[in-house]
């Protein structure tokens, strides 16, 4: 008997309550800018229901502190120098991490050249017993302007480097080495008003053991015409196939990924007419058994200067993809899979005054993943057929999502806001002897499903120092 047959979960929060928040931010005579964030969230509690009807709470997570401190000092030129320190503390839990970053960019006089450099040390302690130290480096220089640029960098993270307490990032123990060179023209000439082409080279590898990983070639073209089509071009070429250390999702081990050839377009036509359009399509195959194609569209009509209109259609074909299934005793489980995944969308907005508008938006995702072949994950990084796991891993998301807001800029710098969100969502195994569900049914399917509505109101009130400092002294004259 499992857990969900003998306890019933009333409650089961998926953020924490906000207690306080607050941010100062200004730039003073010197150009030096300082901001200030902090933040406090209350201990989250889920509620359970036994059989008998007595009722529990449990703790999940506790009380959270937040704060931010940034010092950004502005050299003219477009140069900089800017210090930020993030750090997160959970006393409840005996959990705290702090992330320091010094950033600099400095443009020579005549603002063609750059050297810039982002360094940043991460320290998280957990419950007291382990500590873990990382650290992060991203370095480049280049000629930023002019017709013909350049650039060179790298990226360096540690496998111990971790912000994500107070910021986003899902890779780690990495070295990322690139070049780059492009050529840009501003000018009219023959069809085009502008043109942009770029070919940039990069070399991947593990922090840890400077293991390959990967290396590719990446060309990018974008061009606008006269009567203001823009086209874009993206092309990926591997030089070779991918040692992936991440999908095994077993340190130490990696997936020798075959190379995929990638290659997308981009098509927008006019934005000062009533009605625009915009395409998207793409194809990818790695020459073995792994093909795609994607592509979406999206029209775009405005009805005056206050009311717009937009609608989206995408479509993502992933197939013969491979990866990750399970780990069983100490076998690593892979599967051959097609990924299909339709999105529909549509977003709108009024303006009513300048300082008054309203925006809506809403959208429907599936996404649905079938298996038709099963592999153990080889020493070498290949697969080897598998034809004795019976394990059910089709799988179906649905999701569909309605956001209302209601902005009012009530005074310079001062918002109110009233949002309303709606979701639905249903997401679960779909056994091997029942066919995938359609597009169709999905969409039948989701207004079956329980809503989670939220309503919330926003006041944000600006304070500027100065004008008040100012008015203060005047009133004591």
């Amino acid at each position: 008997m499992g857990l969900s047959d003998t306890i019933n979960i009333l409650k089961n929060p998926s953020s924490a309550g906000l207690i306080n928040a607050f941010k100062i931010s200004g730039r003073g005579e010197g150009n030096l800018a300082v901001g200030v964030f902090n933040a406090v969230t209350g201990n989250t509690y889920a509620k359970l229901q036994y059989p008998n009807g007595n009722e529990e709470s449990i703790l999940t997570e506790h009380a959270t502190n937040y704060n931010i401190l940034v010092l950004d000092q502005s050299m003219g030129k477009n140069s900089f120098v800017n210090f930020t320190n993030a750090n997160v503390l959970r006393p409840g839990d005996n959990y705290w991490s702090n992330v320091t970053a010094a950033m600099f960019k400095i443009m020579d006089k005549t603002n063609k050249y750059c050297v810039s450099a982002l360094g940043s040390f991460s320290t998280r302690n957990m419950s007291g017993a382990n500590i873990d130290n990382g650290w992060y480096l991203d370095a480049s220089l280049g000629k930023k302007n002019g017709t013909w640029v350049y650039e060179i960098g790298t990226q360096i993270i540690s496998d111990d480097y971790n912000p994500n307490d107070l910021g986003y990032m899902t890779r780690f123990n990495q070295i990322s080495n690139y070049a780059e060179i492009g050529y840009r023209r501003f000018s009219r000439f023959w069809i085009f008003n502008e043109t942009m082409n770029t070919i940039d080279i990069t070399h991947r590898s593990l922090f840890e053991n400077a293991s390959y990983v990967g290396a590719n070639i990446h060309l990018t073209n974008y061009a606008t015409t006269t009567k203001h089509l823009s086209i874009w071009n993206n092309l990926t070429i591997p030089l070779s196939d991918e040692y992936d250390y991440y999908e095994p999702r077993t340190e130490g081990k990696f997936y020798l990924r075959p190379s995929l050839i990638n290659e997308n377009f981009f098509i927008s036509t006019d934005y000062r007419k009533r009605l625009a359009f915009d395409f998207r399509g793409g194809v990818y195959f790695d020459g073995i058994e792994r093909h795609g194609y994607c592509g979406s569209i999206s029209p775009l009509t405005r009805f005056g200067k206050r009311v717009s209109l937009r609608y989206q259609f995408s479509a993502d074909y992933d197939l013969g993809a491979a990866g990750w299934v399970s780990n069983t005793n100490d076998d690593i489980i892979f599967g051959s899979r097609d990924v299909i995944t339709f999105t529909n969308s549509f977003s709108s907005s009024i303006v009513f005054t300048n300082k008054l508008s309203l925006s809506l938006s809403a959208r429907h995702y599936v996404s649905s993943v079938e298996y038709f072949s099963f592999y153990n994950l080889q020493e070498d990084g290949k697969l080897n057929l598998n034809n004795d796991y019976n394990g059910t891993s089709n799988y179906n998301f649905n999701l569909f999502n309605i956001d209302l807001l209601l902005s009012w800029n009530f005074l310079p710098g001062s918002y109110l806001s009233v949002m309303w969100k709606n979701q639905i969502f249903s997401n679960g195994d779909v056994p091997e002897s029942m066919q995938m569900p359609t597009y169709g049914d999905s969409f039948k399917q989701i207004w079956l499903e329980p809503q989670a509505n939220n309503l919330s109101v926003k006041l944000m009130y600006y304070i500027d120092y100065n004008s008040l400092f100012n008015q203060n002294f005047k009133n004591k004259k």
